[in-house]
């Protein structure tokens, strides 16, 4: 089982679920297949992991104090539109799956999660997203694989931190748009705003990172990610 799951040992899965007995058990599993499993009781929460962890995947619950999974993932594809989104659900309704369609989401679990259910819905996942296994090019000297994290400049590796990850992610989830400073700052950082420095700055760091002719100012709107087709 799992068989054709290799590639999730490389990624980062935020799980969020209210039941913390069901959440203990589920992890014991997820661990197994992931790189990492970030957990977190609500929307709430799990909005603000998905902020400062930059996670691969998304797997959560429907029902929940505070914002349930709906919103949440609502809140998620404002901006990203990559990142798979998979629903964990103890009930069958119609307006659900509706809601889940129209947000683009990857497929759902029926409670209790049944092993054959989870490895076939996350072998369609991970076949469905090429973004997996997808090298970009980035300016005249960087190519970056997002399924791995890997950052070559010059065909030499360059560390990139959680941040500047995430910032990457965002420019190549809006690669024909240009990104402003409120969308770096709402899709980055908490509820809580950072000042148009400290994004700046960010910028400016994956900018020298990536190398010449990497990222792109666009005077009064933002910044344009410049990937070579």
């Amino acid at each position: 089982m799992f068989n054709n799951l290799k590639l999730l040992k490389n990624l980062d899965l935020l799980f969020v679920e209210d039941d913390v007995s069901t959440a203990q058990t589920t992890i014991e599993t997820l661990s197994y297949l992931f790189k990492n499993v970030h957990y977190a009781k609500n929307g709430i929460e799990a909005l603000e992991l998905y902020r400062t962890t930059n996670p691969d995947m998304i797997l959560t619950d429907i029902k929940m104090p505070q914002m349930d999974g709906i919103e949440f993932a609502r809140l998620v594809r404002q901006k990203d539109y990559i990142t798979p989104i998979i629903f964990l659900t103890s009930f069958s309704d119609q307006k659900f799956l509706m809601d889940a369609v129209n947000l683009s989401t990857d497929g759902y679990f029926v409670k209790p999660i049944n092993l054959d259910d989870m490895n076939d819905v996350l072998s369609r996942v991970v076949k469905r997203s090429n973004y997996i296994q997808k090298n970009f090019s980035i300016g005249s000297s960087a190519v970056y694989n997002l399924g791995t994290k890997e950052l070559l400049v010059n065909n030499e590796e360059v560390t990139l931190g959680v941040k500047e990850q995430a910032l990457l992610k965002l420019f190549i989830n809006n690669s024909n748009e240009t990104v402003s400073k409120e969308d770096i700052n709402y899709c980055l950082y908490s509820l809580d705003s950072v000042g148009d420095t400290a994004i700046k700055n960010l910028v400016s760091r994956l900018k020298d990172k990536l190398g010449e002719n990497s990222i792109s100012h666009i005077r009064g709107s933002g910044w344009k990610l410049n990937i070579e087709n």
